[in-house]
């Protein structure tokens, strides 16, 4: 959920983050992910096994798909990992979803974020003639070739579907690792500053506290 937040914030700035329907991110001073979780499903934004709450199993299916889904996972994926991501411990299958639900909880999710269902579909266009993509310092990354493999039966293009993954992928995990250090670079500045600050301070404390202490000693009885 991190990165789609990254995501957010990085493609459309942080006001974006706030412009969903109903208000659904901060409403009742509810948690992101818990928001999230029951706008998908329904449910109340409380984590419990109630027929009203989230349970472990969707905490596992909305994870799977608020992470995949940014990075365009397709919902027969989607279903392929929900199975996985919800085997019990003991051994055995997992929850099965149907495909109707599953678009229904695509068209959820996009209707939240409609910048991200923007942003993939402008991906896919751009998936045609784009030779490279950049991160948010301009480092560059060529695209997979664009190949003659469209499935004219089902539509599917596989290559175009990769160069698509690529120009949403780069942006985000190429560009979040340089944000975190330039964070990180600029806590440690502003953390000696005040480091510096407090210790000028403390010397100019010492410094009158002895002047003071010499004009004492000098000054005639």
């Amino acid at each position: 959920m991190i990165r789609v937040v990254w995501f957010v914030l990085f493609t459309h700035g942080i006001p974006r983050l706030f412009r969903c329907p109903n208000d659904v991110l901060v409403r009742a001073g509810s948690p992101l992910m818990s928001s999230v979780r029951a706008e998908i499903f329904g449910k109340q934004p409380i984590r419990g096994p109630g027929p009203d709450q989230v349970t472990d199993t969707l905490r596992a299916v909305s994870k799977t798909l608020t992470l995949g889904i940014s990075y365009c996972l397709g919902p027969r994926s989607f279903v392929r990992l929900v199975e996985i991501a919800t085997r019990p411990e003991a051994g055995g299958s997992g929850m099965m979803l149907e495909m109707e639900e599953t678009k229904e909880f695509y068209a959820k999710f996009f209707a939240m974020f409609p910048d991200i269902a923007a942003n993939q579909q402008r991906a896919e266009s751009d998936a045609q003639y784009e030779d490279c993509v950049y991160t948010i310092t301009c480092q560059r990354r060529f695209l997979p070739p664009l190949k003659n493999d469209l499935d004219e039966y089902t539509g599917y293009w596989p290559s175009l579907q990769l160069r698509k993954r690529v120009l949403v992928n780069t942006p985000i995990q190429g560009s979040a690792p340089i944000c975190i250090s330039e964070a990180g670079a600029a806590i440690q500045a502003t953390y000696r500053q005040a480091e510096g600050e407090a210790r000028a301070q403390k010397r100019g404390l010492w410094s009158d506290h002895t002047r003071a202490g010499c004009a004492v000693a000098v000054s005639p009885s």
